[in-house]
């Protein structure tokens, strides 16, 4: 589309801003409709993303297409958590979880492995495609795998209750001032270079992070139900864990976007040369 890499960068974080806005919703609504059936949407969901972006007609499709691959996201990846903790015991569940992440971050090395020559032969459309019938044959599988609610009829309904109360207890006021003060601050950051830092749009934009961190910060100390509990703070684990994922995600992407613009553009790489080195990042990731 001969877009700029100001631009090229909301391919990666509309879809993070998505997830973030969308998991609280759908997190409780897997509680209310059953994580099963939320997991198969997610999934057939993710089919019509792919569908959208193949089809883009120009950048601003592409990136609604893959912002609402976020939505997505959301959903299975929610119902997943929930579904591991309702099959496998308690003291099963951490060895399962990493299986599931290694799952989730060795599934790169594949699509890197597989992308790039296809995108250097077909096109980048046709890996959207590939992933369409990938897609499919989850939806297949896992429409027999997954099980379903097991509990009795009288503990479903109580479980069903519980959720839809803390449903209507959620503070989404909190919950979507957050998610759009981080929106505000990546389009100052995003807009500053282009338009300049003292511009109106600019300006506008880390105004309404600034405003909408203050209304966060507000409901945190003085809603009946915070979305996230105050005393947490006090406590150094949580505030750690929350620091040094933070710190590593800002390495992880910032690594992981700029790597194949610095092999193509810097060092003149082809597609699938790029791809090939871009293997050992994720293979690495999802041993360790």
């Amino acid at each position: 589309f001969h877009t700029s890499v100001t631009v090229l960068t909301w391919t990666m974080i509309g879809p993070l801003l998505a997830y973030g806005l969308a998991a609280p919703l759908l997190g409780k609504t897997g509680d209310i409709w059953g994580h099963r059936r939320l997991y198969l949407v997610g999934l057939a969901s993710a089919m019509v993303t792919a569908v959208l972006t193949a089809v883009a007609m120009n950048v601003g499709m592409l990136l609604v297409a893959r912002t609402l691959d976020g939505i997505q996201g959301a959903a299975t990846g929610t119902a997943s958590g929930a579904l591991i903790a309702m099959v496998f015991a308690p003291e099963e569940r951490v060895k399962a979880m990493g299986w599931w992440s290694l799952v989730g971050a060795g599934g790169p090395v594949i699509g890197v492995s597989l992308g790039s020559p296809i995108i250097a032969v077909f096109g980048w459309r046709a890996l959207f495609w590939v992933q369409l019938v990938l897609l499919g044959l989850a939806l297949a599988v896992v429409s027999f795998v997954l099980p379903h609610d097991t509990a009795s009829d009288d503990d479903s309904a109580r479980d069903k209750a519980r959720a839809r109360r803390e449903f209507r207890e959620v503070d989404w006021l909190g919950s979507w001032s957050l998610s759009f003060a981080v929106m505000g601050l990546m389009l100052g950051l995003s807009l500053g270079p282009s338009l300049g830092w003292t511009s109106a749009w600019t300006v506008s934009a880390f105004g309404a992070f600034a405003g909408l961190t203050a209304l966060f910060v507000y409901r945190l100390t003085h809603a009946a139900h915070p979305l996230i509990p105050v005393h947490y703070f006090r406590q150094r684990n949580f505030v750690m864990p929350m620091v040094v994922r933070a710190t590593s995600n800002f390495a992880y992407f910032g690594g992981f976007f700029l790597f194949p613009l610095l092999m193509e553009q810097g060092y003149g790489y082809s597609i699938s040369r790029v791809g090939a080195i871009a293997i050992a990042r994720p293979a690495v990731f999802a041993l360790s």
